[in-house]
């Protein structure tokens, strides 16, 4: 190779190279899932006509802690309403969402890879596909003016029929939509996310 090609070749070569760097790091960092601790999300179900019913019905889910771990994310969160609370374990890792029963058992959110590198998946009783990405349509949803409200919608097929839900960054679920009678209705959707104390641990020794 000559000089002079030289000189236009390695410059191209480090502009590629640089590129996929950034590639490589948004894909490691951009977490279609919730994995701050403290952030708080609020979800209601459109679908219920009764407002006092579906403002009762609300689902509050909370990140009550995260532990790193050479694995991921270990993320506990808390799912609570009027009738209840519930707790469970996740695990973040390379962009996969893993809901983490037991040592045993684990059932995939979302895959490693997500979304760029993978785009089909199998979950017990279901297959998912991404359908592409979009604008958050959430006119009610206070966000930061600098939030990413770019999202990726899933489609998922079971016994029970076709599910549609939006991810977004840091979020999760903010969306979900199930086919019936010919017509997409929400039956879940974010309203609130914001920030609640998370008690202080000492740090292990």
């Amino acid at each position: 190779m000559t000089s002079r090609a030289t000189r236009f070749f390695v410059p191209a070569l480090l502009l590629v190279l640089a590129g996929c760097d950034r590639t490589m790091h948004e894909l490691r960092h951009t977490v279609y899932a919730p994995k701050e601790a403290g952030l708080t999300l609020i979800y209601e179900n459109p679908a219920i006509t009764d407002s006092g019913k579906r403002f009762s019905d609300r689902l509050q889910v909370r990140v009550a802690s995260v532990k790193e771990t050479p694995d991921g994310s270990m993320i506990q969160l808390t799912s609570s309403t009027l009738q209840g609370q519930q707790s469970t374990l996740c695990q973040v890792h390379n962009g996969g969402w893993t809901l983490v029963l037991d040592d045993k058992h684990r059932t995939p959110i979302l895959p490693e890879g997500f979304p760029d590198r993978v785009s089909n998946w199998d979950r017990p009783g279901s297959h998912a596909r991404v359908l592409g990405r979009a604008a958050a349509d959430l006119p009610d949803l206070k966000l930061p003016p600098d939030f990413d409200r770019i999202g990726v919608w899933v489609e998922s097929e079971s016994a029970a029929g076709l599910t549609r839900t939006f991810y977004m960054s840091g979020i999760g679920e903010a969306e979900t939509r199930v086919l019936r009678n010919g017509r997409w209705i929400c039956v879940n959707r974010l309203i609130s996310r914001g920030f609640t104390d998370v008690p202080e641990t000492k740090p292990e020794s």
